[in-house]
């Protein structure tokens, strides 16, 4: 499950929104908050 395309799309999505937290804000942790939150909402439907 976890080399699955979406999986590897949701990687790559996070890289990206932490490097646009560390690019604007100085702080790649930024979006922590707003990441997990998605996580969760994504192991609650089961997609991963």
């Amino acid at each position: 499950m976890l080399d699955s395309p979406s999986v590897k799309y949701s990687q790559k999505d996070i890289w990206d929104v932490r490097r646009i937290g560390e690019i604007h804000y100085g702080d790649p942790s930024y979006f922590n908050h707003g990441i997990q939150d998605l996580l969760a909402y994504y192991r609650g439907i089961g997609m991963i």
